[in-house]
């Protein structure tokens, strides 16, 4: 599998970590019918304001385990859905 530099600067830049924010992991075992997905949308702009077409794309893993990853300040709460 090839890496576009695009790829890459948007890998480097959602592993670095930013001051003052932490990552936060959403986890979720589900099977679903082929081409359907999870989204994470939450109250935070990083999860979309309530926007679903904003909202945190999950990826799929084996045993159907669907993951995603956002930074978000420390020290702050905020609701969420899947």
């Amino acid at each position: 599998m090839q890496v576009t530099a695009q790829q890459q600067r948007q890998q480097d830049s959602s592993s670095a970590h930013q001051p003052g924010s932490v990552p936060v992991r959403f986890l979720l075992q589900r099977e679903l019918p082929f081409g359907q997905s999870h989204v994470v949308v939450g109250s935070h702009p990083f999860l979309g304001a309530w926007d679903l077409k904003s909202a945190a794309q999950m990826t799929w893993g084996e045993d159907h385990v669907w993951q995603a990853e956002v930074l978000l300040p420390a020290g702050t709460s905020t609701e969420f859905k899947v």
